[in-house]
């Protein structure tokens, strides 16, 4: 009986060089949103600094609004059938 990671390894060499790159794709996908936590955070700690006795102030470090919109957007595009 064949385990999990030599059908998935067969099924890989089936597949064609279309089929590949979309997996590569996704695969560079979950590296970026991995890498994005950290610099999540770190804008936010830079916000609440910026704003920290600054309570009147309106300045923008990062394009925080622009950045949670293409998100939720991503989410969409995903979550669609």
């Amino acid at each position: 009986m064949k385990n999990i990671y030599e059908i998935t390894l067969t099924n890989f060499n089936e597949m064609n060089d279309i089929q590949k790159k979309r997996i590569a794709s996704l695969d560079e996908i979950e590296k970026l949103l991995n890498e994005l936590g950290p610099l999540v955070s770190n804008a936010k700690n830079e916000t609440i600094e910026l704003y920290s006795g600054n309570a009147g102030s309106y300045d923008i470090n990062k394009p925080i609004e622009i950045v949670l919109s293409y998100l939720k957007e991503i989410k969409q595009l995903l979550s669609e059938k």
